[in-house]
């Protein structure tokens, strides 16, 4: 076995044991699941899309083996086969003017929205058969942890029901958006490390000039809309449009980033930004992804001076 390929395997059982340990059912175990894509990001990145395949099977054959044959599908449908995509990509790249253009970043996430999306299509389609399809499962799903939670019968919980009636329709797109976030996180995280000892295949994207493709806006237009509609269809529009405004959360976020990396306390600022960030909560969020939207059209960073090189659209 030569190095390259020992490594793929090393990180493919690492990824299939931080995945694994959701089993152990504690909030700390959940938090290890979510990193199980960050060795495939480190092996892709690092070792190129034929290892990262090497890895993923390892990973998707050791869950299957830890669990059983839906923890392996599960596996090897929602953590390693994004890798693999987006690592393919990400490894794209040709020669510019006296340059090398890598795949741009935005349109990386902006897969990673799609996915997302794509998933949830899918999701929608194979509960079609079951009582009260997706929206049914989701409510049985979410009454099973409320009763687990408190120890009582969904009958006998006070006050719950009209929460319920809240966080169902929204929980699709939490799930979705956490994906997209975590996945996102994991590939940043491993490209840093990369970077740090010397081991990155691609340099990394500076975020003050990430942009994102224009159809994007026409996608999320038409999520919208859909969304206006009664019934599924405006289910599946509001899930999808919330997947979208991800990209478009980030894109403000280079915003402000760019704009504020001009002030000469830049790094006291964004602190305390993100700390305001964080008390606004929701609303700050959509803010910023406003923010994201009218850049995409009106090229903020550009009329307030920053001068950069920004990615392709």
């Amino acid at each position: 076995m030569s190095r390259t390929t020992f490594f793929a395997v090393a990180a493919g059982f690492v990824s299939a044991l931080l995945y694994l340990s959701i089993l152990a059912g504690s909030p700390g175990a959940l938090i290890l699941a979510y990193l199980s894509s960050l060795p495939l990001f480190a092996a892709g990145l690092s070792l190129g899309v034929a290892p990262l395949l090497v890895a993923a099977a390892t990973g998707t054959v050791v869950t299957g083996i830890g669990d059983e044959f839906l923890s392996a599908a599960m596996y090897g449908g929602l953590t390693a086969g994004p890798v693999v995509w987006i690592v393919h990509l990400a490894s794209l790249s040709r020669q510019g003017s006296g340059t090398v253009e890598w795949y741009p970043a935005g349109r990386l996430i902006t897969w990673l929205s799609a996915l997302a999306s794509g998933y949830f299509l899918i999701a929608i389609a194979a509960f079609s058969a079951l009582e009260g399809g997706l929206r049914g499962h989701v409510e049985r799903f979410l009454t099973t942890i409320l009763e687990k939670l408190s120890g009582r019968p969904w009958v006998e919980l006070e006050g719950v029901h009209a929460l319920m009636e809240v966080w169902e329709p929204l929980f699709p797109a939490l799930v979705g958006v956490s994906w997209i976030i975590m996945l996102s996180l994991n590939g940043v995280l491993a490209q840093g490390l990369l970077v740090r000892f010397g081991r990155n295949l691609r340099p990394s994207p500076k975020m003050t000039v990430l942009q994102l493709p224009r159809p994007l806006a026409l996608a999320f237009g038409a999520a919208l809309l859909a969304s206006l509609a009664p019934s599924l269809i405006g289910y599946a529009g509001t899930t999808i449009s919330v997947y979208i405004m991800v990209p478009y959360l980030l894109l403000g976020l280079a915003v402000v980033h760019a704009l504020v990396g001009k002030l000469p306390a830049a790094q006291i600022v964004l602190v305390i930004f993100y700390v305001v960030l964080v008390l606004f909560g929701l609303f700050g969020l959509a803010l910023i992804s406003g923010i994201g939207l009218i850049e995409q059209w009106f090229n903020l960073r550009r009329r307030c001076g920053v001068v950069y090189k920004g990615e392709e659209e």
